[in-house]
């Protein structure tokens, strides 16, 4: 960016150089992969991306963004707590990059264990809440001992709902569009169970939720 506001002499130079030789630079810019714009008194160069490489730099963005969160939680409870261990119960890694940013962000912070769950929503908050009660009854609990308390949360912990809409599992790529679309006329809602931390779709509804509701209910809990 090349502004003719800049309190830099040599942007003011360029800017001029390049106002009295568009074309020429234009064309030497676009050969190496830049376009060179301009407005009300700047210049810019701009590059365009494709949709596969503008995907893998918004998820490398994501991944920095999700690192920077956990170093700051993780620090501020540190700061707090001093002498204690973090435990942080994480969400199904094969459906987000979060486990392995905090496992990045813990990477030197010996103070902190991250587990992954293998659960996602309400799945994952169960887990977190049975772990809390654990622990205000064994407050006295060794980091060992607890993660040995949390498998066996975990293995009880069982997860299915219906949704009400297919539309955030197309955005998602989870169903197809001929999928969507037949399954919006019908009226047909597929239970997603999680596997393994992964969301399997299994038996399929047909109808109202209200009457759908019920029956997963009666099924999934025999």
């Amino acid at each position: 960016f090349i502004s003719i506001d800049s309190l830099n002499p040599l942007h003011k130079k360029l800017y001029d150089v390049i106002e009295d030789n568009f074309d020429e630079y234009y064309e030497y810019f676009s050969g190496i992969g830049f376009i060179l714009e301009g407005g009300a008194g700047y210049w810019m160069f701009t590059r365009r991306e494709g949709k596969a490489d503008m995907a893998r730099k918004l998820e490398i963005f994501c991944k920095w963004i999700d690192y920077l969160d956990f170093i700051k939680v993780f620090d501020e409870i540190h700061r707090l707590y001093p002498d204690k261990q973090i435990l942080h119960l994480a969400y199904s890694a094969v459906t987000t990059c979060a486990y392995q940013s905090a496992l990045i962000a813990a990477e030197v912070r010996d103070y902190v264990t991250s587990y992954d769950t293998k659960m996602v929503s309400v799945g994952q908050a169960a887990i977190v809440i049975q772990t809390a009660k654990y622990l205000k009854e064994n407050p006295n609990v060794t980091m060992k001992e607890l993660i040995k308390e949390v498998d066996n949360i975990c293995d009880r912990t069982k997860m299915c709902f219906v949704p009400g809409t297919l539309d955030y599992l197309r955005a998602g790529g989870r169903v197809s569009n001929a999928a969507f679309i037949g399954g919006k006329i019908l009226s047909i809602h597929p239970s997603i169970e999680l596997e393994n931390g992964y969301l399997v779709a299994k038996k399929k509804y047909r109808g109202k939720m209200e009457t759908i509701v019920p029956k997963l209910i009666e099924e999934y809990s025999e």
